[in-house]
């Protein structure tokens, strides 16, 4: 399966090195590959990876959660997910920072 060429907003959380929770009103569907491109609250630049989709919330769904969908990361490069470690460990030691 090919990776698509995909444009659109969501809210990030659950981010970890391995993959993340977005929060969308237009979900991909499960099985779905893409190239993601987003940025953590620190000094480095965007981190780009080739996600999958694992799950999707869509619209109505049960239980009634915010619709979205889970991805696992694919590719990312060292560097991205050491940023990413970092970020999400300075956040659980309760670190500032949207997530």
């Amino acid at each position: 399966m090919g990776t698509k060429a995909v444009s659109g907003k969501g809210h990030i959380s659950d981010l970890s090195a391995s993959g993340m929770f977005i929060a969308t009103d237009s979900p991909r569907r499960p099985g779905e590959r893409f190239r993601l491109v987003f940025s953590i609250p620190d000094s480095g630049p965007e981190i780009i990876a080739e996600a999958e989709v694992v799950w999707a919330r869509e619209p109505g769904s049960w239980p009634p959660d915010e619709q979205g969908m889970g991805v696992r990361f694919l590719g990312i490069s060292d560097d991205a997910a050491v940023r990413i470690r970092s970020f999400v460990g300075g956040e659980a030691a309760g670190g500032t920072g949207d997530r």
